[in-house]
């Protein structure tokens, strides 16, 4: 577990960060090219997260085998796992040890190759390059939790952009694993929760049984939200809250029908503790 202290990110990452136009066909294989000897500490991370967004596009966009979701399950955790460490260095002001993080997950490559998404640059995420709202949400997460105003046994993070915010607060609760949902992939579908099959048939009733605390990046219409919030009530958690690193509340207020609310810093972050009609908190 880590403690998250106030300091100028930028005074420890003195750089310019470069918008790149390049294309690629295959564009996860460039980024894994690219991740091998990137020096940039923003920019690595960057590819780090894109690369774990691909991978997890790939692995909701198919069928999955049980007999193969073991070995891509393994490969996702190794990918969260360089993520968790990563941030961890990065928010604390170490830098990042990119050649701890290579070891990681490039002995994957080939897996990540066959199972990613190489059809399509990654989503744009909301977050990009916003390291100092990050660290703010990561401040006043902090202060939840001591307050003990949350306590989560289990995490998820809805993708793409819930992976950074997740990955601090994985390190400030101390939580190794991580759930990882997605709404949609395609921008112009943007319509259906995409979850592994199998995965959610296996791990998620033994996960979600205790207090979960549900990640995302920005709430704009709340519909993605609540989408996810409503299809995690089936498998009954005794609590359930939701954290943004950015978003107006009353979009989600609007589309949940009971709403309690423990914590709101003006309209960023937003954590509240989630009560419907038919769930109960207790």
């Amino acid at each position: 577990m880590i403690k998250l202290a106030k300091i100028n990110l930028y005074d420890y990452y003195n750089t310019e960060i470069n918008f790149s136009n390049e294309k690629n066909r295959d564009y996860l294989e460039n980024l894994i090219r690219k991740i091998e000897g990137e020096e940039n500490i923003i920019d690595f991370k960057e590819q780090l997260l894109a690369i774990t967004q691909l991978y997890h596009d790939g692995l909701i966009s198919s069928p999955v085998q049980e007999q193969k979701w073991k070995s891509q399950r393994e490969t996702l955790d190794k990918l969260i796992k360089a993520g968790k460490i990563s941030i961890r260095q990065f928010y604390s002001g170490e830098g990042i040890d990119m050649n701890q993080v290579r070891e990681i997950i490039l002995p994957s490559a080939e897996q990540i190759l066959e199972y990613g998404n190489t059809s399509r640059k990654a989503k744009s995420r909301y977050l990009n390059y916003r390291e100092g709202d990050i660290q703010n949400f990561g401040l006043i997460l902090q202060e939840e939790l001591k307050a003990k105003t949350i306590d989560p046994t289990s995490l998820m993070c809805i993708a793409n952009g819930g992976f950074e915010p997740a990955y601090l607060a994985m390190n400030l609760t101390n939580i190794d694993d991580l759930i990882v949902a997605r709404y949609s992939h395609v921008k112009e579908n943007d319509s259906q929760l995409m979850i592994p099959d199998y995965q959610q048939k296996k791990d998620f009733k033994e996960k979600i049984k205790k207090e979960i605390l549900i990640i995302n990046d920005c709430i704009d219409t709340g519909k993605t939200a609540s989408s996810v919030i409503f299809s995690i009530l089936p498998l009954k958690p005794r609590k359930l809250f939701f954290a943004s690193v950015e978003g107006n509340s009353k979009n989600i207020s609007k589309k949940i029908k009971k709403i309690k609310k423990i914590n709101i810093h003006k309209s960023r972050p937003f954590i509240s503790e989630i009560v419907c009609n038919n769930f109960k908190s207790n």
